[in-house]
């Protein structure tokens, strides 16, 4: 017990300097996207874009994130028996939701839980194949998924990393989970969770 108080008492020393430097009250990153999915009927992918994300602290380490973006999907792939579907798509996202953070001498490191929802474009395939689920064929050309929107949720965390008086180069990673309508009725209540990864710059000011 001696010993668990002695580490709070040193967490809280470290921290609490810490905190209490000065952090700015706006901030709007820019940058790289990156994202890997994968689906409750067996499928997975990838999809790269880009997103921005404009943010107001009106308290020293908690805030308000608004983030919007555009990922693009060359297709993706049936798990089952490794067939490659060629069919490209846009996901359009926006959420928002509070962050937390806290200065560590040059570097930032932040979390947040952010809510919305994504629209996804109209999936057509390309090039045939055979449906994993069916073994029926799928010429060229066929809807598989009309244009939808859906409700989203997003977790993730990261850490900016000061370059000058108002620029910093962000890092960050989180996991989104969405539902979503497909044309296969043997597949019920789909569902895909995402995997992402953002870089890019930061710019901040009071």
């Amino acid at each position: 017990m001696r010993r668990l108080a002695i580490l709070v008492g040193l967490f809280f020393a470290v921290s609490l300097p810490a905190s209490a430097q000065k952090l700015p009250k706006f901030e709007i990153y820019g940058g790289y996207l990156y994202a890997h999915f994968k689906t409750s009927d067996n499928s997975s992918g990838t999809l790269e874009g880009w997103t921005v994300a404009p943010a107001y602290y009106p308290f020293k380490n908690i805030g308000a994130v608004l983030e919007l973006g555009d990922s693009e999907s060359p297709g993706y792939t049936q798990d089952s028996n490794n067939t490659k579907v060629v069919a490209s798509s846009h996901s359009y996202h926006a959420y928002i939701g509070p962050r937390v953070r806290i200065k560590l001498g040059r570097m930032t490191p932040f979390a947040d839980v952010l809510f919305g929802g994504i629209y996804r474009t109209q999936l057509t395939n390309s090039v045939g194949y055979f449906d994993s689920v069916t073994g029926d064929p799928v010429p060229a050309g066929t809807q598989l998924s009309g244009a939808q929107f859906d409700f989203a949720i997003r977790a993730d965390g990261g850490v900016d990393f000061k370059l000058a008086q108002h620029i910093a180069w962000r890092a960050e990673g989180g996991f989104v989970h969405w539902d979503y309508t497909i044309s296969n009725a043997a597949i019920a209540d789909p569902k895909q969770d995402n995997v992402t990864f953002s870089t890019g710059i930061v710019i901040r000011w009071n």
